[in-house]
């Protein structure tokens, strides 16, 4: 995060002067629409409902018809998956899925603000601590120190009770 901060970023998808919106909820979703085993619905779902939350003067009935729509997505989703533990091969792509970069701006997908960092701190430390108990266990060692460095930069600054943009 230090090469790439996630403070004062925002989400290049939200129109400037647009409040965002979902930025502890949608990250992850973002990241698992391009997971294989995604059905492609949910990904035109999720973009309508962003496209619908970047208006201003949103309807709210039209807003919680696309929320609807996409939650149902998800819904169906969730059902189809095995209630298995998934393999090291399959946590080692989450894990690409993860740190994955735009190839146009070099920036991380999930990181762009702190809610979105701290979303990818706790899926990468899950997906980590699982790492250690599935065979082969085949473990990145530059993932440690670059969890230990996102603690150390979702802290909050002494004196405040919450994240603080630096400019």
């Amino acid at each position: 995060m230090k090469k790439d901060p996630s403070r004062g970023q925002r989400d290049p998808e939200v129109p400037l002067g647009v409040p965002a919106w979902g930025s502890w909820h949608v990250p992850m979703v973002k990241v698992l629409e391009r997971h294989p085993g995604t059905p492609p619905g949910i990904d035109s779902d999720l973009k309508a409902l962003r496209a619908e939350m970047s208006t201003l003067g949103s309807n709210p009935k039209d807003v919680a018809d696309k929320a609807a729509r996409l939650e149902a997505s998800l819904r169906a989703w969730l059902a189809t998956l095995p209630n298995t533990r998934f393999n090291a091969g399959e946590v080692r792509s989450l894990i690409g899925l993860l740190t994955a970069k735009d190839p146009k701006t070099e920036r991380y997908l999930v990181r762009t603000g702190w809610d979105s960092a701290a979303q990818l701190y706790l899926a990468l430390a899950a997906l980590h601590a699982s790492q250690e108990q599935l065979p082969p266990v085949v473990i990145d060692p530059k993932l440690r120190p670059e969890l230990e460095s996102m603690v150390k930069d979702l802290a909050f600054p002494k004196g405040y009770d919450s994240p603080r943009v630096e400019n």
